[in-house]
Order: C-alpha cells, then sequence, then structure tokens
C-alpha cells in the first residue's frame, strides 16, 4: 500500500514539475496584442540581391482583395508595415479592418488583404490596374530591394520576375551600388505575366 500512495506521490510530482518548467520557459507574447516575435531565417549571404520574384492577386470575396508577394529572401517585416507600403500612392490604412498584412514562417512571402474601394480610389472602377510602392523594404540583412516600384499590377493575375542574365551572387561593391541606382534595365529584371 506505501509503495502504490509513494509511486503516486512521485508521479504527480513529475507532472507538477514539468508544468512550473513549462510555465516558466513559455514563450511570452511582447506586446498588448499577444503577437510573438518574428523568428524567420536569417541568411548568411549578406552581399546577395533582394528582389521580388513573384506577384500574385485575386479577388478572395466580394469587396477583398489578396495581393502576395514573394521574394528570393526572408524580408524583414519592421520594414514593410503599413506605413512603409502604399498602392497607388496612398499608404495602407492602419486599422486592421481596411488591410492586413501577413508573413508566412519562412518570411519569404508576404500576404495584402486590403479592401477593393482602397484599390479603386472610392471610384467604380473594378478592372483598373493599379501600383505598388515598398520603398523601406529589406532583407533581414540589411539588404535593400533591388526594385520597389510595380506597375500595372491588375486583380486576378500573376507575375513572375526574374533576371534574365543573373548577377554573380557576391556581386563587387561597384555593381552592387550600380544595381541599386537608376541602372535596373541593364541586368534585365524582367516581368512575365502567367497566362490563364
Amino acid at each position: 500500500m506505501t509503495t502504490r500512495k509513494t509511486l503516486s506521490v512521485s508521479i504527480i510530482s513529475v507532472f507538477i514539475f514539468l508544468i512550473m518548467h513549462s510555465a516558466l520557459f513559455a514563450d511570452k507574447p511582447r506586446d498588448a496584442k499577444h503577437t510573438f516575435s518574428y523568428r524567420g531565417m536569417r541568411m548568411s549571404n549578406a552581399d546577395g540581391l533582394f528582389y521580388v520574384t513573384k506577384i500574385e492577386t485575386e479577388i478572395e470575396h466580394s469587396g477583398i482583395i489578396e495581393i502576395e508577394i514573394k521574394f528570393n529572401m526572408p524580408a524583414d517585416p519592421r520594414t514593410l508595415q503599413k506605413k512603409h507600403i502604399s498602392i497607388n500612392g496612398q499608404f495602407l490604412p492602419t486599422d486592421a479592418v481596411d488591410a492586413l498584412v501577413a508573413f508566412n514562417k519562412a518570411g519569404d512571402k508576404m500576404k495584402l488583404l486590403i479592401q477593393d474601394s482602397f484599390l479603386s480610389g472610392g471610384k467604380d472602377m473594378p478592372n483598373r490596374s493599379f501600383y505598388i510602392d515598398l520603398p523601406e523594404a529589406k532583407s533581414f540583412n540589411h539588404v535593400p530591394l533591388y526594385l520597389s516600384h510595380f506597375d500595372d499590377i491588375e486583380r486576378d493575375k500573376e507575375y513572375t520576375f526574374r533576371f534574365l542574365n543573373m548577377p554573380p551572387q557576391k556581386p563587387s561593391k561597384e555593381m552592387h551600388e550600380e544595381m541599386h541606382t537608376h541602372n535596373h534595365h541593364h541586368y534585365e529584371y524582367v516581368r512575365f505575366e502567367e497566362k490563364d
């Protein structure tokens, strides 16, 4: 009888210890919104190019447009907040009802959910093209986005972007500075529109 009591007390003690240990070392939210800090993959190549590989737009449901932007490496979400993203020259609304920005776990894909009325500027023009600016976008290694302005984007379309003559993974300092000036077309960063 005493061995059963001792065994049950030992088991209960182990469970209490495990519960206390997990509560003590649990990951705690850092702010009032109960969000966890981003733990995206950090890249070892700090000199590589950071660029958009794909933009896809689709109508989620009535009045909501989803814009998915895929990068070649993880983006720093602090540089892609609503206050840093503009569509048709207007920054995204800060309230969660009109616009939502989300990232995948790897950090290389960003989704924007926005009201269709924001895209059309309140006018009834459902098929009007728009442009997106990501002027502050950087990778986790603080590499700025190669090209931050994307124009003539339409709803329910998919666009891929790639280099036809891809520069080396580690460009020289002079080449890297030249790439971030106005000489983008020299390296043939080209947009392709996917057919339906």
